[in-house]
């Protein structure tokens, strides 16, 4: 009888034991807390067109999406237009957001997921239609 009492007492608590282990690494399992949204401001400018704005960056798994809000203008005659470049030089992916012939205001809006590895870039160039004559890069990942 002596022997059954101390099964029992040993059962029971190696049970409680278990059941503690079983909680405490079913706490450390779970996912650790996404980092919150980066809102930053952007400004560009090339000759006679300026851009600014807001970009957020939203982590994802892999990637990071990128929300651009802003306004172009132009104060000049000529052609200017605002240009992103989505992730990396080795696989960046071009996008014409606004252009304006002459004196005017486009707002901007753009978004992309990239990788979180690559940079991201707003800039303005002369005309409407390649990347060749522009200004300075602005960061905006």
């Amino acid at each position: 009888m002596r022997t059954r009492g101390r099964v029992t007492v040993m059962a029971a608590l190696f049970s409680a034991l278990s059941l503690t282990a079983f909680a405490q690494s079913a706490v450390a399992a779970s996912p650790a807390p996404q980092p919150a949204d980066k809102t930053s401001p952007w400004q560009v400018s090339q000759g006679s067109a300026s851009a600014s704005g807001t970009h957020t960056n939203k982590p994802l798994v892999f990637f990071q999406r990128i929300t651009v809000e802003g306004e172009f203008k132009n104060t000049g005659s000529g052609c200017s237009t605002l240009w992103f470049q989505w992730g990396d030089e080795s696989g960046a992916s071009f996008e014409k957001s606004a252009s304006s012939c002459g004196p005017g205001t486009v707002p901007v809006k753009a978004q992309a997921d990239v990788p979180v590895s690559g940079n991201s870039f707003v800039y303005i160039c002369k005309g409407t239609e390649d990347v060749k004559d522009c200004g300075s890069r602005v960061l905006i990942s």
